[in-house]
C-alpha cells in the first residue's frame, strides 16, 4: 500500500459512519458505505444462540440503557433492545447483505475478545464465516486475539490482521501472514516498525483531518475514523 491523501481509499470507517448514527448500527455503515466508503470496520460478538450481533462493548449498559452481555441474551432478547431508543442492535447478516449492494466495499470484521473468552476460536470463525459466506474476499477477520488470527489464516480466510493498542504486551508476535497490522495511535511508534513487510499499517483512530494526514505522511497506509463524512469533506 502507498499513503496518500485523505480520501476513500486511505480512511476506514470506523464502526461505520457516526456522524449522525450510532456506532455499528446498520444506518451507520450504510451511511458510510453511500458516502462512497471503501473500507468499513466493525465489531462482532455472539449471542446465547451463537448469532453473530455488531456490537463493540463487553456490556449492552452505555448504548443500549440497559445492562447485559450479548452471549448471555437469547437473539430475540438482544433483537428488542435500542441503540439511541430507535435503532436495533445489528447482526452481521444484516451487514453483509448491505456489502452486496456496494461492489468495491471492504468489511472489515473484528471478532471481540470477550466472545472468544467465552466460546472459543473455532465457534467464533465458524459463525462468521458461515454468515459471510461467499463474501470472504470482501471482509478481512481482524482481532485483538493472535490466536483468532493465527486460526483464521490457518483455515485460508482470504486476509486476516492483528490489532495492538498501548495495552498490547511488549513481547506479543505480529504473526508475519497478517495481512494488515491495526495499531492504536499512541502505540504506533512501538508497532509501526514491528509490521510485517508486506502488511497494511491502518491506524485508530481521530476525527482531526490535520492528524489524519500527518498519520499518512509518515507512513500509515489506513486511518479509522468515527466520523467518516466529516474526514471525507475535509
Amino acid at each position: 500500500m502507498n499513503a496518500g491523501r485523505l480520501g476513500p481509499d486511505t480512511l476506514i470507517a470506523h464502526r461505520g459512519d457516526q456522524t449522525r448514527h450510532p456506532e455499528n448500527s446498520l444506518g451507520s455503515i450504510e451511511a458510510a458505505l453511500a458516502a462512497g466508503a471503501v473500507y468499513v470496520e466493525t465489531d462482532v460478538q455472539l449471542s446465547r444462540e451463537q448469532t453473530p450481533f455488531l456490537f463493540h462493548d463487553r456490556d449492552l449498559q452505555r448504548l443500549t440503557g440497559q445492562a447485559g452481555k450479548i452471549h448471555q441474551l437469547a437473539d430475540a432478547q438482544i433483537r428488542r433492545r435500542r441503540l439511541d431508543e430507535k435503532y436495533s442492535v445489528a447482526e452481521l447478516d444484516d451487514a453483509v447483505c448491505l456489502l452486496r449492494r456496494y461492489p468495491r466495499a471492504t468489511l472489515f470484521i473484528e471478532a471481540k475478545r470477550i466472545a472468544i473468552g467465552h466460546f472459543d476460536v473455532q465457534t467464533v470463525f465458524r459463525r462468521i464465516a458461515e454468515t459471510v459466506g461467499d463474501l470472504r474476499q470482501r471482509c478481512p477477520l481482524i482481532s485483538f486475539s493472535a490466536p483468532f488470527v493465527d486460526y483464521a489464516a490457518a483455515q485460508h480466510w482470504p486476509a486476516t490482521g492483528l490489532i495492538v493498542d498501548s495495552k498490547t504486551p511488549a513481547a506479543t508476535t505480529v504473526p508475519g501472514h497478517a495481512d494488515y497490522l491495526f495499531s492504536s495511535i499512541r502505540a504506533l511508534p512501538r508497532w509501526q516498525k514491528r509490521k510485517p513487510a508486506n502488511a497494511g499499517l491502518a491506524a485508530f483512530q481521530t476525527s482531526d483531518p490535520d492528524l489524519a494526514q500527518t498519520l499518512l505522511d509518515e507512513g500509515v497506509d489506513l486511518v479509522e475514523t468515527d466520523h467518516y463524512s466529516r474526514l471525507l469533506r475535509a
